[in-house]
């Protein structure tokens, strides 16, 4: 699995007007460079604008919770 390639490319798709553009235009091309899984590279084909916006809420909530989580330890 490469869930942390899954967190770059959606990080990247959040920074980059561009790039995001791109992965919402031609996912496979888009994410070409990255280790993916087959399964991985069929969920980015399903990324539409309007999910998009949650995906990348999902992971922000997930990193804030874990610097939470390590900022009590």
């Amino acid at each position: 699995m490469s869930a942390e390639a899954i967190r770059q490319i959606i990080r990247r798709a959040v920074a980059e007007a561009r790039f995001r553009e791109a992965l919402l235009r031609d996912p496979a091309g888009a994410s070409a460079g990255y280790n993916l899984t087959d399964a991985e590279r069929g969920a980015l084909g399903n990324l539409t604008p309007e999910n998009f916006a949650a995906v990348a809420a999902g992971l922000s909530d997930r990193a804030e919770e874990a610097t939470a989580t390590l900022s009590a330890a």
